[in-house]
C-alpha cells in the first residue's frame, strides 16, 4: 500500500481498542464522528454518483480541502496586494452545502427542464465581505463609481439635514412629519432594485400605515394641527423616523462599497498569477457572474469560480465555486435582518432532542444511550455544512497572514438555526442551543481539524516561488495521489455491489 492510501485510510480507521471500549458502554464522540464520516462519504458517492455532480467527492478528500484553505489565503492576500493602496480588507465565510441540501436541490432540479442535467454550481460557497465599512470617496476615473459616489454624498446630505432639523425642533406638526418620514421612505425605496418586491412593498406600506395613523388621529382631535414632541407622535404611529433614518443609514452607501468589493475581486482574479496556479478561473457562464436580488430584498454580486485539478492521467476534475460578495449590512440583513435566510418557510430547521442524562452521569459512564447518542452526532454531521472563515486580524496584512478558524460542529449547527431576535421560535433556539454547548464535549468531538490555521503567503503552493519544487509540485502531486484514492474508495463499493449484481442475475438466468 502506498503512502497516499495509508493516509487515507488512517484518516477513517477506526482501531480495535477504540471499537473495543465503544461497546464497554462509553460513548466516544470522536470515534463515532470517524464511523459516521466513512458512513456518509459512501452515501454521498452514491447520491451524486453517474450524476453532473458526481466531482463533488473531490471536496470530500483533505487535501482537496487543503487547497480551498490556500485559495481563500491567496483571495484575501492577492486582493490586497493587487488592489493597494484602496483595497478593502476581506474576510471570507465558507461552506459547504449539506448532503440533505444538496439532495433536495438535485430532486428540484430534475422536475425543471431548464435544469435537468446541469450541475449544482453553489455546494461550495465563499461569502465574501469587508472586515469593516469603508466609505470611499476616490473613483479612480470610474465614470460609474463616480456616478455611485455622488448620489451616496445626496443620500448622505439628506440624512444629515433631516437630523439637523430634528435635533433643532422640539416639536414638529404631524403634516411635516409625515413629509419627512415619506422623504426617507422614498430613499429607502431607492436602496432596493426592481426584483425585491416584498422589500419594497413593505415601505409602501410604512407610508400607507402613516397616512391612515394620522388620519385617525385628525378625526378624533379637534387641535391635530398642533406641533407635538417626537415622543408623543410615536404614540400616534408606530412609523418612527429614526428608525427610517437609521435603516437608510444603514442601506445608502451599499452601491457604491459593493460595487468597489466586486471591481477589486474581479481584477484580482484576471490578474493574479498565483490564483490561476491553484487552478482559479472565473466562469464564463453570465448565470453564475451577474448581481442578484430576491424578493424580500437580499443582496448580493455572484461571481462563479472554477476550481481545475490536473490529475497524473491528464483528466481533469472541475469543480465550481460559488462566491457572494455582499457589504457588511447586507451580510447582517441577510443573516438577522428583514431578508434572513431563516425566515424563510422552507429554511426552518426543526430541532432534534439531545440525548439525556441519566442520573447525573456523564456521557462518557456507562449510561445506555450510546444508540442515541450516536443518532444525534450523526444528525448534526449530517445537517450542518463545514464551515469556516478566514480573515485577517490585528497586524496580520503586516505579517501577509491569513487565519482561517473552522467551526466545529455546534458552531455550524448554530449558524443555519441563527434565527433574529424578534422571531418567534427565538427564546426556544436559545434555550436549545445553550444546553447544547454545555455538552458538547459529551456529544461532538475534538481535534486539530478545529483549531485555527495560520496560513503565510509563503505558504501557499506558489511556482513562481524560490522553492516552488519542493513545494507547489510536491503538494499538487500528494493532492492528486490522494485525490485519486478518495474518489476509488468512495466508489469502489457501489462497482463491486453492481459487479455483484449483475453476476447474481447471471446465475438466476441459468
Amino acid at each position: 500500500m502506498n503512502e497516499s492510501a495509508k493516509k487515507f485510510r488512517s484518516k477513517y480507521e477506526v482501531s480495535p481498542s477504540q471499537l473495543e471500549e465503544a461497546t464497554e458502554e462509553k460513548f466516544d464522540p470522536n470515534v463515532a464522528a470517524k464511523e459516521i464520516e466513512i458512513e456518509q462519504l459512501r452515501n454521498f458517492a452514491a447520491l451524486v454518483k453517474d450524476t453532473p455532480n458526481e466531482n463533488f467527492i473531490a471536496f470530500k478528500d483533505p487535501k482537496v480541502q487543503e487547497l480551498v484553505d490556500y485559495i481563500m489565503a491567496a483571495i484575501i492576500l492577492e486582493n490586497e496586494r493587487i488592489n493597494a493602496p484602496d483595497a478593502f480588507p476581506l474576510q471570507i465565510y465558507r461552506r459547504y452545502k449539506s448532503d440533505q441540501s444538496l439532495q433536495t436541490k438535485m430532486e428540484e432540479w430534475a422536475t425543471r427542464p431548464e435544469k435537468d442535467g446541469k450541475q449544482v454550481t453553489d455546494y461550495l460557497g465563499f461569502k465574501i465581505i469587508p472586515e469593516a465599512e469603508h466609505s470611499v470617496f476616490y473613483s479612480g476615473g470610474d465614470a460609474e463609481l463616480q456616478k455611485l459616489i455622488e448620489k451616496r454624498e445626496r443620500v448622505r446630505t439628506f440624512i444629515s439635514e433631516t437630523y439637523q432639523f430634528l435635533s433643532k425642533q422640539s416639536k414638529i406638526t404631524l403634516e411635516e412629519y409625515s413629509k419627512r418620514c415619506t422623504d426617507i421612505i422614498r430613499q429607502l425605496y431607492k436602496c432596493f432594485p426592481q426584483e425585491a418586491t416584498s422589500r419594497r412593498a413593505y415601505y409602501q406600506s410604512k407610508s400607507k400605515k402613516l397616512s391612515s395613523d394620522i388620519k385617525a388621529y385628525s378625526d378624533t382631535i379637534e387641535d391635530a394641527a398642533a406641533p407635538l414632541e417626537l415622543k408623543d407622535i410615536y404614540e400616534i404611529t408606530d412609523v418612527n423616523i429614526q428608525q427610517l433614518l437609521r435603516e437608510l443609514g444603514q442601506n445608502y452607501s451599499n452601491e457604491v462599497s459593493l460595487y468597489k468589493i466586486r471591481s477589486d475581486l474581479m481584477n484580482t482574479f484576471e490578474n493574479s498569477e498565483l490564483l490561476h496556479s491553484l487552478g482559479i478561473s472565473v466562469s464564463d457562464d453570465p448565470e453564475r457572474t451577474k448581481r442578484k436580488a430576491t424578493k424580500n430584498g437580499y443582496r448580493a454580486e455572484f461571481i462563479g469560480l472554477n476550481l481545475s485539478i490536473l490529475m497524473t492521467d491528464g483528466t481533469t476534475v472541475e469543480l465550481p465555486i460559488e462566491c457572494q460578495v455582499q457589504t457588511m449590512e447586507q451580510y447582517r440583513d441577510g443573516n438577522v435582518g428583514y431578508a434572513a435566510h431563516t425566515k424563510l418557510p422552507s429554511k426552518g430547521v426543526k430541532l432534534k432532542s439531545i440525548p439525556k442524562i441519566k442520573g447525573e452521569k456523564r456521557y462518557s459512564d456507562p449510561t445506555g444511550l450510546l444508540a442515541e447518542c450516536r443518532s444525534f452526532l450523526s444528525h448534526i454531521m449530517h445537517i450542518s455544512p463545514e464551515c469556516a472563515i478566514a480573515k485577517t486580524t490585528g497586524n496580520d496584512f503586516e505579517s501577509g497572514r491569513v487565519t482561517i478558524a473552522p467551526y466545529d460542529l455546534y458552531e455550524a449547527f448554530r449558524l443555519i438555526s441563527r434565527v433574529p431576535k424578534d422571531s418567534s421560535v427565538f427564546k426556544a433556539y436559545t434555550k436549545y442551543l445553550g444546553e447544547l454547548y454545555e455538552k458538547r464535549e459529551e456529544l461532538f468531538p475534538t481535534g486539530d481539524s478545529l483549531l485555527p490555521k495560520y496560513i503565510r503567503y509563503d505558504d501557499i503552493p506558489n511556482p513562481a516561488s524560490n522553492n516552488y519544487d519542493a513545494n507547489y509540485y510536491e503538494f499538487f502531486n500528494e493532492l492528486t495521489i490522494s485525490l485519486k484514492q478518495t474518489m476509488e474508495e468512495a466508489l469502489e463499493p457501489q462497482t463491486k455491489e453492481k459487479e455483484n449484481n449483475k453476476d447474481n442475475d447471471s446465475h438466476d438466468e441459468i
